[in-house]
């Protein structure tokens, strides 16, 4: 609950920024032609980041899913092993069922 709220509060934070910026360039005294080129520029350097963060996201879901696998393939054959000796009797299977 308190990742989500975090991601909130920045996803908010992000918001207001963005917000304020757009509305000093629109204010600021230059001419619509220099606004539009800075916005586009603004644009493109934000699509950048976006990629770039994106990409890093998925490259650590990557290896986070990959250290998952290797534990779960080194500690499965344990469990195998571990059972491979137990046997039920037709009394503990009739147990079973009854309870």
């Amino acid at each position: 609950m308190s990742n989500n709220n975090g991601l909130n509060v920045l996803v908010t934070a992000v918001g207001f920024f963005l917000t304020g910026l757009a509305a000093g360039v629109l204010l600021a005294p230059k001419s619509g032609r220099e606004n539009r080129q800075l916005i586009r520029g603004g644009a493109e350097n934000a699509n950048t980041w976006v990629q770039s963060k994106g990409k890093n996201a998925r490259e650590k879901a990557h290896q986070v899913g990959d250290t998952i696998k290797r534990s779960v393939k080194e500690h499965v054959p344990d469990l195998y092993e571990a059972t491979d000796s137990l046997t039920l009797s037709d009394e503990d299977v009739k147990t079973a069922r009854e309870d």
